[in-house]
């Protein structure tokens, strides 16, 4: 969720900031009232980095327990579907089995293949 006034945002808990530093910008997790870095890798606060944004981070579910955010219940899942599409234009086309490689995607893919990328966020899927 993102947080208004992020620079002067003071919350006990954890929460991501962008800042803006001479050599770009970073992610850092922020943590305490008043905030601080509570993960800084490359110094960017330290060094004179400004707090540009923030972002509000929340367990899945409050009343699990931060041992097992996501509870202790294991279900089996199911797939109802592998779609790929060779690029960013090309319409969805559903296959009924695909490698997947490794730190790249599923084959024929436009993901795999380099073609367009992902915004922020990755998915992984198991081998055929």
């Amino acid at each position: 969720m993102p947080i208004a006034n992020a620079p002067g945002f003071a919350w006990p808990g954890h929460w991501i900031a962008r800042v803006r530093s001479e050599d770009g910008d970073h992610a850092l997790v922020m943590f305490g009232s008043p905030s601080g870095p509570l993960h800084d890798p490359g110094a960017a606060l330290a060094a004179g980095g400004t707090i540009e944004e923030g972002w509000l981070i929340a367990r899945l579910d409050v009343r699990l327990p931060l041992e097992e955010p996501y509870g202790s219940d294991r279900r089996v899942g199911s797939v109802a579907a592998i779609l790929i599409a060779p690029d960013a234009e090309s319409p969805l086309a559903r296959v009924e089995e695909v490698d997947a490689i490794a730190g790249r995607g599923l084959a024929g893919d436009r993901y795999c293949d380099g073609g367009s990328r992902r915004g922020g966020t990755s998915s992984r899927a198991a081998s055929r």
